[in-house]
């Protein structure tokens, strides 16, 4: 199983149309935006605004880099194969078109080739609505999920059609990895080309209607900022953890919200999917529960306690830095295989072996901790373990009822 997870970075996207029809016209995709080359292994989402035969891509800055080389491979979403509870990635052949609308993923092996222009010789005829499916499973996780993407020529809202019924998200690469309702669907702006997943519960499709003047021939378009990996907006999120070699680089994240209220089911709009890679090259990390892999985990703690399993994925034996932002960082400790991590004010350094390492986030746990006492003025002092209260004094340890507690 492939452990390097979905991330999504769609740094800058131009698109550069002459007003001349007979004039080859072309379309940029620039990845990491604030880099000179991309990262090998790193998944890219990304979208065209026209039918694009692979044969025609091209790297900017390296020639030998085309579809057949092998040095790119481009897969496509199918919800319907998710919803059979297979692979829902589908890759590209060597002889096949790329086509508005769709949800691709761009993984590269072999270069590090930063702008890719889709060529194409004929005049493109603009799309502005795509298809969605029911994609019916009886498995909650996998049913009704579409891979679509703005397929007009300029930033766009999209407008699901009344044939549509029930419970709708639409999940976006825009600064984070964003979790919409139906309610906000109408409100959010797609930049040009920009992908998502879709959760509906029929069939039917979605228009993108134009934000005012919309695309104008020879204008640029830009894409949103970097983000690094798969994110969502959730305003109550406690905490941000994040994966990095020592040595820098790719910076994996996930998100960790913490309840008292329990919870025995996945929640859309409260846990979400790390969607998966193929890349070898990058750390990775991740939660697992309900049976799936998750990069945001909304989780119930017990009496302000919780013991939280933490996947991370190393490329290579070494040390990597775990960051750790957030109002709850304070609480937590992390072991590994047992042993308690020493932590540094909000990171702890990891030393991983490569392929997938398990720790374990222990909220709440507190240790007690011994208090210089002057022997004649003793006071007495509260200490917390495991989420209870006790108190230190004179040397030695009581609970809330006064019984002195073994040590």
């Amino acid at each position: 199983m492939n452990k390097v997870r979905l991330m999504a970075i769609l740094a800058l996207i131009t698109m550069s149309m002459a007003v001349n029809a007979d004039e080859q016209k072309t379309y940029k995709l620039t990845l990491e935006k604030n880099t000179s080359a991309a990262v090998e292994g790193k998944t890219y989402l990304f979208s065209v605004p026209y039918t694009v035969p692979v044969t025609s891509i091209v790297a900017d800055n390296d020639a030998s880099a085309t579809y057949a080389s092998g040095k790119l491979t481009i897969y496509t979403y199918n919800g319907s194969n998710r919803a059979m509870g297979i692979d829902e990635w589908v890759k590209v052949g060597n002889n096949e078109s790329l086509t508005a609308g769709k949800c691709y993923k761009m993984i590269l092996n072999g270069t590090t080739a930063n702008t890719w222009t889709f060529n194409y010789s004929s005049q493109p005829a603009e799309q502005k609505s795509v298809s969605i499916g029911a994609n019916n499973s009886t498995n909650l996780l996998n049913k009704g999920w579409n891979g679509i993407a703005n397929c007009s020529w300029g930033t766009a809202y999209g407008s699901l059609n009344s044939a549509l019924s029930g419970i709708k998200y639409v999940t976006c690469y825009d600064n984070t990895y964003a979790v919409y309702k139906t309610t906000l669907l109408d409100t959010k702006s797609w930049d040009m080309c920009e992908p998502g997943f879709l959760k509906v519960t029929g069939n039917g499709t979605i228009s993108f209607v134009a934000n005012g003047a919309g695309f104008e021939f020879g204008g640029v378009l830009e894409g949103d900022e970097e983000g690094d990996a798969p994110a969502r907006v959730l305003e109550n999120t406690t905490t941000t953890l994040s994966i990095q070699s020592t040595d820098g680089g790719y910076t994996d994240m996930a998100f960790l919200n913490l309840q008292e209220e329990e919870k025995t089911d996945y929640i859309i709009g409260q846990d979400l999917l790390k969607w998966n890679g193929e890349g070898t090259s990058v750390p990775q990390i991740w939660f697992n529960d309900y049976d799936t892999d998750l990069s945001v985990l909304t989780t119930a703690t017990n009496n302000g306690t919780a013991s939280i399993p933490l996947y991370v994925y190393a490329p290579a034996d070494g040390n990597y830095v775990l960051q750790a932002k957030g109002s709850e960082v304070s609480k937590m400790a992390l072991t590994k295989d047992g042993q308690k991590i020493a932590k540094t004010t909000n990171y702890w350094i990891l030393t991983l072996t490569k392929g997938d390492n398990l720790v374990t986030i222990d909220y709440g746990y507190q240790e007690a901790t011994d208090i210089s006492e002057t022997p004649n003025n003793a006071r007495p002092t509260k200490v917390i373990m495991n989420g209870q209260i006790y108190i230190r004094h004179n040397g030695h340890l009581y609970n809330a009822l006064g019984t002195q507690i073994p040590e």
